[in-house]
């Protein structure tokens, strides 16, 4: 890739862990073993959009060019009070809770989701992707998201509106564009406005603190797979 810093439409395809090298643009095949379909509709994926945060694939998203995704199952993740407890994520050791990403993997294993970022992390991550700029906070995340051979895979829009409606909003407008999307979970600690999504919603926050405690993880499951409870 040194030789040629230039090229953006590529795609790493192992049965080795390659994320962490080649960011937004890996297909990792162990689970499976083989170079299943599903693999190669997700090696097109990146082959046609690139990765989340490239200007390309931004520029899709703003000008709401970007509708097949091949996308199916999605985890719709807050940072702060969900992969943490927000009263100790200025405390270096508890900006990212292990337990916490752990519980997040479980979700993954069971249901095959993939994770969009609406946190307010979204901005300094594709800071740090994009322009490279410096920032520990996002590097303990990343860090702790190699380990568990998790990657995210794309993030919601901001609109210029904030208050109680902003986030169901950056989410409603990323489903609709994604009409293929059924299965899905809102994973956050903020009491917003959700109105038909919140049977999708898993509040991270009870009068014992925050954080995607165990508890939560079998009722983030039982929503992806469609087991919803009104």
């Amino acid at each position: 890739m040194d030789e040629h810093p230039k090229l953006r439409s590529y795609v790493v395809i192992d049965d080795v862990d390659m994320e962490k090298d080649f960011r937004g643009h890996t297909v990792y095949t162990a689970q499976e073993s083989y170079l299943s379909d599903e693999y190669v509709k997700y090696a097109e994926r990146i082959l046609k959009y690139g990765a989340w945060w490239e200007d390309e694939y931004a520029d899709l998203i703003k000008h709401e060019q970007l509708v097949e995704h091949e996308i199916k199952k999605v985890i719709f993740l807050d940072i702060d009070g969900v992969l943490n407890d927000e009263g100790l994520r200025y405390d270096e050791g508890h900006i990212i809770d292990n337990q916490f990403v752990l519980n997040l993997r479980r979700i993954i294993d069971k249901t095959g989701a993939e994770i969009v970022l609406t946190s307010s992390w979204r901005y300094s991550v594709r800071r740090y992707l994009h322009d490279n700029v410096e920032n520990s906070s996002v590097k303990i995340l990343f860090d702790f998201f190699d380990r568990y051979k998790m990657k995210i895979v794309g993030c919601t829009l901001e609109y210029n509106i904030s208050g109680p409606y902003s986030r169901p909003l950056e989410i409603r407008s990323w489903l609709q564009k994604r009409p293929e999307v059924k299965n899905f979970v809102i994973l956050d600690d903020d009491k917003w406005k959700w109105n038909w999504m919140e049977p999708f919603v898993v509040c991270t926050e009870d009068i014992k603190g925050k954080g995607l405690h165990g508890k939560f993880v079998q009722k983030a499951i039982d929503i992806i797979k469609g087991k919803i409870s009104s």
